[in-house]
């Protein structure tokens, strides 16, 4: 081999690898951002259930404890204290049980909130690349029609949306868990509390209050228009 051979052969550049093709870049992002529009819905739905099934969990608890308060006046009127005051401490339990159940519908109300919003920017976002890739398409249709230069330039097009639809999926994943972390902190307080008397004076302050009931005269006079004696 000759010496002008052997420099070419050490020289001669390996051919250039295929260009892939900037249609089948853009179905990747699109196809990518739309599994994670479906991901978010389904996390979504997913905390949408779970708020409702403790809003009932509290709704139950709330009807409790209402048929205990009952339980503890109807034992303090049959001379039962102790029986009152088995009832009013389950009560208190069941106020505690309520509050924490209410913290928690607070917490997964800010952050279906805030899925809520995220999955609607997701979905702009996503409707706005489908636009871009018809827009894409109509133009490699005419560019078949022309040169090299309108090949090219649809090239450039594409590795730019390509860039932008990619960007979009990190913008909008942040911008979720930003929202969520600033709702959770806006939280406020939790609503239920646990009662401020004790079994013990709640069954003093029902024996007092059925006693004065009884204490009232039972001679009154009649009430001007009624035409009956108070019972």
């Amino acid at each position: 081999m000759g010496l002008l051979a052997r420099l070419g052969a050490r020289f001669r550049r390996p051919p250039a690898a295929p260009t892939e093709d900037p249609r089948v870049a853009l179905d990747r992002a699109y196809a990518e951002q739309l599994a994670l529009l479906q991901q978010s819905r389904r996390g979504l739905a997913d905390v949408a259930t779970a708020r409702v099934r403790i809003d009932r969990q509290a709704q139950e608890l709330e009807r409790q404890a209402g048929a205990l308060q009952d339980q503890a006046e109807r034992a303090v009127a049959a001379g039962h204290d102790a029986l009152a005051l088995t009832a009013l401490e389950r009560q208190g339990s069941i106020a505690e049980q309520r509050s924490e159940l209410l913290r928690r519908h607070r917490e997964l109300g800010a952050q279906e909130d805030g899925l809520r919003q995220a999955v609607g920017t997701l979905a702009d976002r996503i409707e706005h690349l489908r636009t871009q890739m018809e827009t894409l398409a109509a133009q490699h249709a005419a560019a078949d029609a022309q040169a090299t230069i309108s090949g090219a330039l649809g090239d450039v097009t594409a590795q730019v949306t390509t860039a932008d639809a990619l960007q979009a999926v990190e913008d909008s994943t942040l911008a979720r868990r930003a929202e969520a972390a600033a709702l959770e902190e806006l939280a406020g307080p939790p609503l239920g509390t646990a009662p401020d008397v004790s079994p013990q004076q709640g069954v003093a302050q029902l024996r007092a209050q059925q006693e004065a009931r009884r204490s009232q005269p039972a001679d009154s006079t009649e009430r001007p228009g009624t035409g009956t004696t108070p019972q």
